[in-house]
């Protein structure tokens, strides 16, 4: 799906009269950077970066720095998203307090938290990461965000 997303962007980047000529590339790296579909690292346990991105929402700062950098790690580094210093290390880089979030994401409370939203996503049969439910139906994979967003311009159009 990553290769037809890719596709479907150099077409439209290609087409644009306002692009210079070599931009098209760059763009299109950009929204669709290679991913390596064999990490080694893979399947890694998610768990304590989950709490971190928890420690973050309950600090009320926005995580999706640091889940980017987690999902870059993984899928185009070749990291290892389970290690405590990687996890440090990409905390940090995103300007954030990595020692702090790191004592709070082992916390007994973030630790309910992380078990509560686990036993939601198996009643709602989630299948993966990143997965939405929006009016009872399940939106998974960052390739069908556009689905969801139909979905919810969808819901405006009938409110108004």
């Amino acid at each position: 799906m990553h290769r037809v997303r890719r596709q479907a962007i150099e077409r439209k980047a290609a087409a644009s009269p306002r692009l210079p000529a070599g931009r098209t590339r760059t763009l299109v790296e950009k929204a669709c950077p290679p991913l390596n579909l064999q990490p080694r690292f893979f399947p890694a346990d998610p768990s304590l970066a989950d709490r971190c991105i928890i420690a973050l929402q309950e600090a009320r700062q926005d995580p999706a720095a640091f889940v980017e950098q987690v999902l870059t790690a993984c899928w185009q580094e070749d990291r290892n998203i389970a290690d405590p210093d990687i996890l440090l290390d990409l905390l940090e880089h995103c300007g954030q307090d990595g020692a702090k979030v790191m004592l709070s994401a082992e916390a007994d409370e973030i630790a309910a938290i992380y078990d509560s939203n686990t036993e939601q996503a198996i009643e709602f049969g989630i299948l993966g990461v990143p997965a939405y439910v929006f009016n009872g139906e399940q939106f998974w994979g960052q390739d069908r965000l556009e689905l969801l967003a139909d979905a919810l311009t969808e819901i405006n159009q009938e409110a108004t």
